[in-house]
C-alpha cells in the first residue's frame, strides 16, 4: 500500500475510499518512502472464524455514499488502541528479558545510536551473523559478531555477542559483553540473569548479586529465583527453601512450557531435600516430591529424593522403586552419577535382607566415591553371599504378539534388567517432521491389570517435556523405559493413550 505508516500503525484497520475494511495494517518498507504492507481481510475472517466468539460480520456499507469527512466521522469511534501490561502474572518474562535471538530486537542500524545506512560493511557483517544465528550455527556467528563489534560497537551488537559467547563456552568473552550492556543500562534483567549464570561457577557471592538484580526488576522471574536458591542452598538450606518457595508461589500462573515445568518441579524436589538435609521427615516432605513428579515425573533427582525419604521412614521397597527409577532414567541419560541411589538402594537391600543385591550395590556408589557407602559395605559377611545366584539382564528378541494396531512400529526387543524392562523399537515413516510419546505412556501387566508408567526414553520425545525426535531416513530406533515387572508377569500391553495406534497388546514375556 502506499498510504504513509508512521510507528504504531500497526494493528491499525486499512479502508478503501467507499469506508470498506480491506485490511490490517502491519509493517512499513524501511528503505522506501510511503511504501508499506497490510493482512488481507480474508485472514482476519479466518481468526474470527477459529473463536468461539459469535461475531456477525456484514457485507453492507451504509457510508459507502457520504463524504470523506464524514466517513472519517463514522469509523473513528470504532478503531480503539489497547494497552497490554506484559509482565502479569500468567507471563512473566517482560520485554526487558527478551532473549537475544527474538526478532523483536533490532539491528544495530536500527538502535539508537543509528548506523548510517551506507555502511554497507556493517550491514553485511551483521546480517551474516544474524543469518548464522538462526541457523542454529552461532560457532560461524561468532567472528562475524566480533569484528562487527569491532568496528560499530551498539549494545544489541555487544548482546548478541555476550549470547552466541556464552553458547559457545567462551565466559570471558560473555561476561565482558554482557557487562557493556549492563553499564549501559540495556535489558538489564535479562543481562543481569545471564551475568549470574557466568558467574555461578566463578563466583557465588556476585552470581547472587546479579539474581537479586533481576528479581528486583522483575519479581516474577523465577528463573532468578531458582539459580539464587542453587547457590543459597551450599550454605544456607532454610534461605534457599524460601526462594524455591517463591518459584512454587507461581505454580499455574506462568506459562507451561518445559523451562518452568522444570523450574517449579525441581523447586518443589529441592525443598523436599532441604528438609531431608535438616533431618526433617514429616508430611511436607512427602508433599513437596508428589507435587514435583506430578509436574516432571521423568527426572532422576526426583526418584533419587522420593528413594532417600522412603528409606528414613522405613519404607524400604518403596525406596527400592524409585532408585530403580531414579537410576534407570540416569541410564537413559547415559548418566553415571547415581552414587546416592546406588547407596540407598543398597541399604533398602540390606534391610531386607538381600545381601546380594546390597553388596552390589554399595559396591557401585564406593566406586562413585560415597564415603558412606565405604563404611555400610564393611557390615555385610561377604563369605556368606552365593554371588551365583546374581540376576543377570534379560533380552527378548522379537517377541511373541497378540495384534500390533500400527502399521509402521516394531517392537523389535524387550530387556528386563534389575532396575527396569526396556521396549526396542523401530519406527518406519517419514509421514511427520518430528514425534513425541505422549508423556501417560504405559505398560499393563494382563495378569493382575496394575499399569506401569513410562519413566524414560531413547532417542524419542515425550510430550511436553522433552523436545520431539526427527525421523532420520525414514527409519528410527528408540527405546522405552518402564519400572521392573515382576517375575511372575507372563504377558503385557503396550499402549499410547488416545487416539494414538501405538498400542500393541499379548507381549509374550518368554
Amino acid at each position: 500500500i502506499s498510504a504513509p505508516i508512521q510507528p504504531g500503525n500497526s494493528g491499525g484497520p486499512l479502508f478503501d475510499n467507499n469506508g470498506d475494511l480491506i485490511g490490517i495494517v502491519s509493517a512499513k518498507h524501511k528503505n522506501a518512502e510511503n511504501v508499506g504492507y497490510a493482512i488481507k481481510l480474508s485472514y482476519l475472517k479466518n481468526l474470527i472464524e477459529s473463536t468461539d466468539l459469535n461475531i456477525s460480520l456484514t457485507s453492507s456499507n451504509s457510508i459507502k455514499s457520504l463524504h470523506l469527512k464524514d466517513k472519517v466521522k463514522s469509523i473513528s469511534p470504532m478503531v480503539v488502541m489497547i494497552k497490554a501490561n506484559v509482565s502479569t502474572s500468567a507471563n512473566y518474562n517482560n520485554a526487558d528479558n527478551t532473549s537475544p535471538t527474538d526478532p523483536k530486537i533490532s539491528s544495530p542500524k536500527e538502535s539508537n545510536q543509528n548506523i548510517n545506512n551506507n555502511d554497507v560493511q556493517v550491514k553485511e557483517i551483521y546480517e551474516k551473523a544474524i543469518e548464522a544465528i538462526q541457523n542454529g550455527d552461532n560457532k560461524k556467528a561468532y567472528p562475524y559478531l566480533k569484528q562487527l563489534n569491532e568496528i560499530h560497537k551498539t549494545e544489541e551488537s555487544m548482546l548478541l555477542l555476550g549470547y552466541v559467547a556464552a553458547s559457545l563456552g567462551d565466559t570471558k568473552i560473555a561476561i565482558e559483553a554482557y557487562d557493556y550492556c549492563y553499564e549501559k543500562g540495556h535489558k538489564i534483567e535479562y543481562v543481569s540473569l545471564e551475568l549470574g549464570h557466568l558467574y555461578s561457577e566463578i563466583d557465588s557471592e556476585k552470581a547472587i548479586e546479579y539474581f537479586t538484580k533481576c528479581i528486583s526488576i522483575n519479581s516474577r522471574n523465577i528463573d532468578a529465583y531458582f539459580s539464587r536458591a542453587l547457590l543459597k542452598a551450599k550454605n544456607d538450606r532454610l534461605e534457599a527453601i524460601k526462594d524455591y518457595k517463591q518459584v512454587i508461589k507461581y505454580d499455574g500462573l506462568v506459562e507451561d512450557n518445559f523451562k518452568n515445568r522444570y523450574h517449579i518441579a525441581a523447586s518443589y524436589n529441592n525443598i523436599a531435600y532441604g528438609y531431608l538435609c535438616l533431618g526433617v521427615t514429616d508430611s511436607r516432605v512427602n508433599e513437596n516430591i508428589s507435587a514435583a513428579l506430578d509436574h516432571i515425573k521423568f527426572m532422576d533427582f526426583i526418584w533419587d529424593t522420593d528413594g532417600e525419604y522412603a528409606y528414613k521412614i522405613g519404607d524400604y521397597e518403596r525406596c527400592i522403586n524409585s532408585m530403580n527409577n531414579a537410576i534407570a532414567i540416569a541410564k537413559s541419560n547415559k548418566s553415571k552419577d547415581r552414587a546416592n541411589s546406588y547407596l540407598y538402594r543398597g541399604l533398602a537391600y540390606l534391610q531386607l535382607g538381600d545381601s546380594l543385591h546390597a553388596y552390589r550395590d554399595l559396591e557401585i556408589a564406593m566406586e562413585q566415591n560415597d564415603s558412606l557407602a565405604r563404611v555400610e559395605i564393611k557390615r555385610i559377611n561377604v563369605s556368606s553371599i552365593d554371588f551365583s545366584m546374581e540376576p543377570e539382564s534379560k533380552i527378548i528378541k522379537k517377541p511373541t504378539i497378540s495384534k500390533n494396531k500400527s502399521t509402521y512400529l516394531t517392537l523389535e526387543a524387550i530387556e528386563q534388567t534389575d532396575d527396569c524392562t526396556i521396549l526396542y523399537f523401530t519406527s518406519e515413516t517419514t509421514r511427520y517432521p518430528s514425534y513425541s510419546i505422549d508423556e501417560h505412556t504405559y505398560i499393563r501387566d494382563n495378569n493382575t491389570g496394575i499399569k506401569y508408567p513410562l519413566i524414560a526414553t531413547e532417542n524419542c520425545g515425550i510430550s511436553r517435556v522433552q523436545m520431539s525426535t526427527p525421523y532420520r531416513d525414514g527409519k528410527t530406533r528408540f527405546q522405552l523405559y518402564f519400572p521392573k515387572l515382576p517375575a511372575e508377569t507372563k504377558t503385557i500391553d503396550f499402549i499410547e493413550p488416545g487416539d494414538s495406534d501405538w498400542k500393541i497388546y499379548g507381549i509374550k514375556l518368554k
